[in-house]
């Protein structure tokens, strides 16, 4: 009868905990949605206190750095929502970003890998198969460019 009670007293504080971080992200997505992304972030920041996991706090947590041009932390965000969840949607989602991300900061082969991770995880996504052929036709202008001959 204890340990009953005790599985009943556990799941009720786990509800809670997920039920406060879920009330900090609805307030965090208000913020981000009026475009004051930078205390979206503290209050994404503040949801991860409570709920370390959330794979939501996470996902968007990266989407606000994302807006604020912090492309090598947003890109690192969205590598941590792909380690913690088991959504492929949300996965997929992640390492989308994570390309633009990197592609923002001139990363082509790293992005390459997460566009080709994120159209395994849904490879209906036309954005994803546009995006890694222009990404594709960059990296062999790049190649082309390193190739040729300087004229003197």
């Amino acid at each position: 009868m204890k340990l009953v009670f005790t599985i009943f007293a556990l799941a009720g504080c786990l509800f809670t905990v997920a039920q406060k971080a879920n009330t900090i992200i609805a307030k965090a997505n208000e913020l981000y949605k009026k475009g004051d992304v930078k205390n979206a972030e503290a209050a994404y920041n503040e949801a991860l206190k409570v709920d370390g996991k959330n794979t939501i706090a996470l996902y968007n947590k990266g989407n606000s750095l994302f807006k604020q041009n912090q492309f090598g932390e947003a890109s690192k965000q969205y590598q941590t929502t792909v380690e913690n969840t088991t959504n492929s949607e949300l996965q997929a989602m992640a390492y989308f970003n994570k390309a633009v991300a990197e592609i923002k900061q001139q990363q082509f082969q790293e992005a390459l890998q997460s566009l080709k991770q994120s159209l395994k995880l849904n490879n209906s996504d036309e954005q994803a198969r546009e995006n890694l052929q222009k990404l594709l036709t960059e990296i062999n202008k790049q190649k082309t460019k390193e190739n040729k001959p300087e004229k003197k």
